[in-house]
């Protein structure tokens, strides 16, 4: 649900976080409001960092066990698979959109290029596949902080922990101080905190914190015999207050320094509302189930479409509710098509 929700926010902020592109193309009910919104959809990508954090954590809990370094290597295991997954789907995506844009001559094929897009190297073809890079960073430091909060009685465990993780410390220092005392080195370390944009990480690890002390859970179970619009109002209150806040400290589309805080609270009421309004999951869960192929494809398509959709409407409304028609059609195909291929795949012989 919240990944349906996050990829509708999503595309009205690559659509109108710029209104100028449209050049009087578009009427826009009120240019200040669209404006600031498609500001604000900018927190989709904490949604989807939160909601990964989460995930994964509750994916570690049920399949890690063993002794330190088992689950440290398992952890990257299913960290991998995940990893694998998501690079299959954005090569073939990112491959059949490139053939039909290089033959209709929209781009020119410079096989560089081309293959640096592919390797995750840059992203000039499709600027929503950055984050392809920024999941792939969180994937590979889940299992270092998971394992740092797994703990056992067993002295062995402990012992391997400490172990591993003062080596871990140590080579950091080291590293660190070596590029601290070389001058020429010191720019790369601002250079990588931004590289790494720490401020998803950080939403990540609070999605992480959350389900490794259930936090939702206790506050649900704290709340439970409360009269339901109790519930309700305090979910509306929580959405529009980080609505409201976040419209106001966002002075640039690519704001996002404070959505470790605000991600939690409006998921807290955005499930707050759900637990009244039980038909707000049903509407968006089928849009989170192909939210990965709608993320991968949209601005693609968005590039394909824009003017053959300018010509039919003038409706800024109008024009969003078509693109993301376009988009659900071809992400809700590309799911379909993998639901039949892993049921043929994983279909075992007949004896």
């Amino acid at each position: 649900m919240l990944q349906g929700m996050a990829i509708l926010l999503m595309l009205h902020h690559h659509f109108f976080n710029d209104l100028s592109i449209y050049g009087g193309g578009l009427a826009f009910w009120n240019e200040t409001w669209v404006l600031r919104f498609a500001w604000f959809g900018k927190i989709c990508v904490g949604i989807f960092a939160f909601v990964s954090g989460y995930g994964m954590r509750k994916v570690l809990e049920k399949k890690t066990c063993g002794g330190f370094y088992e689950r440290l290597g398992r952890g990257y295991l299913i960290c991998f698979r995940q990893a694998f997954g998501l690079l299959i789907k954005y090569w073939i995506i990112l491959t059949g959109f490139m053939i039909i844009l290089f033959m209709t001559g929209r781009k020119a094929f410079v096989p560089e290029e081309f293959f640096r897009n592919f390797a995750l190297l840059e992203y000039s073809y499709n600027g929503a596949h950055w984050y392809v890079g920024q999941y792939l960073k969180m994937l590979f430091l889940l299992p270092l902080l998971d394992g740092l909060f797994q703990g056992s009685d067993e002295k062995k465990f402990r012992k391997n922990k400490e172990i591993f993780y003062g080596t871990l410390l140590a080579a950091g220092g080291v590293i660190i101080a070596v590029f601290l005392a070389i001058e020429k080195l010191r720019h790369f370390i601002p250079a990588f905190a931004e590289w790494m944009r720490v401020a998803f990480l950080l939403v990540f690890f609070v999605g992480w914190l959350m389900a490794r002390f259930s936090v939702f859970e206790w506050v649900f179970r704290k709340m439970q015999g409360w009269n339901r619009f109790i519930w309700l109002g305090m979910g509306i209150l929580f959405c529009a207050g980080v609505m409201a806040a976040r419209m106001k400290l966002a002075d640039s589309p690519a704001f996002a320094k404070l959505d470790f805080l605000f991600v939690p609270v409006l998921t807290l009421g955005i499930l707050l509302i759900t637990r009244t309004w039980k038909v707000i999951p049903s509407l968006f869960f089928p849009l989170g189930t192909c939210s990965a192929y709608l993320w991968l494809t949209h601005l693609f398509l968005y590039d394909l479409t824009k003017e053959l959709v300018m010509g039919w409407t003038k409706s800024h409304l109008a024009f969003y509710v078509l693109q993301v028609l376009f988009s659900l059609l071809v992400g809700g195909a590309c799911k379909g098509i993998e639901i039949v291929l892993r049921k043929t795949f994983q279909k075992k012989p007949q004896a």
